[in-house]
Parts: structure tokens; sequence; C-alpha cells
């Protein structure tokens, strides 16, 4: 497990900052606390760029037809 910083959310997908490094399209389940609620998601790694502190991840969510 690791914790990432959330940047930013949109309807189709987030921006956070994590620790290590994301290969591009790995799939993954995430859980994203906001506001005191967890939200259970899946999701794919669509961008990874090192930055200050970590990497920036961008994950495209994925939703059940």
């Amino acid at each position: 497990m690791q914790l990432w910083e959330l940047w930013q959310v949109s309807p189709e997908g987030l921006t956070a900052r994590a620790p290590r490094e994301v290969p591009v399209d790995v799939r993954f389940a995430l859980d994203v606390e906001i506001n005191g609620e967890t939200l259970c998601l899946r999701g794919r790694t669509m961008h990874c760029t090192q930055t200050i502190g970590g990497y920036k991840v961008g994950v495209r969510l994925i939703f059940d037809e």
C-alpha cells in the first residue's frame, strides 16, 4: 500500500504525487479520501513524471458499464 497526495480531481480522473514511479498503463484499485469520505475506485496510469518530492501521476478512472 502507498499513500499519495491528491492534487487534482476531475470527472474522468485524478492527479496525485506518489513517492515512487508508477509505470504507464498499470491498472489498480485505490481508496480516495475526500472530506472525510472514502471512495473505492479503479484506475489506470496515464502518465508519470518526476517532480519535487516524488512523481506526478495522472490516473484515468475506470467505471463499470
